[in-house]
């Protein structure tokens, strides 16, 4: 019953086989178990790089970005600014302190800033690994063979 309680993503305790106390089973949320937020932790990350990237676009508001005066689209120089600058800053706070394995910033260069006044960039996190579980396989083996 547990498992099941488990896979629907509840939270409870239980104890581990030669330890003492309970132990809380996950760190699951409330929403599915399928969802990419389906864990604390995996929510405290995303809300970490949400913070960082509104720091960082703060700056930037009611900013006049350079444009291809061309295209009427934003310059490539002022993209790259935008997605190096938000890189830079999560990959310095998280990265290096293993809270995340990668970060990629994406600012479609094609965006028509000057219909909507909106910049829009994608950032695509790539999480640490997860260990719920361990598959152990033990077997005996003969040194004479």
């Amino acid at each position: 019953q547990l498992e099941t309680l488990n896979g629907y993503g509840y939270c409870f305790f239980i104890p581990h086989r030669g330890q003492a106390g309970f132990f809380v089973n996950n760190d699951h949320a409330a929403c599915p178990i399928t969802s990419d937020f389906a864990y604390i932790s995996r929510g405290r990350v995303m809300d970490k790089v949400a913070y960082i990237a509104d720091e960082i676009y703060t700056l930037e508001l009611k900013d006049e970005p350079a444009l291809d005066p061309s295209t009427g689209r934003l310059a490539v120089a002022t993209i790259k600014n935008f997605e190096g600058s938000v890189e830079t800053a999560i990959n310095s706070r998280m990265t290096n302190n293993g809270e995340i394995t990668s970060v990629a910033a994406y600012a479609d260069p094609t965006q028509n800033v000057l219909s909507n006044d909106e910049i829009r960039i994608s950032i695509d996190v790539v999480p640490t690994g997860r260990g719920d579980n361990f598959l152990i396989t033990l077997a005996y083996s003969n040194p004479a063979n």
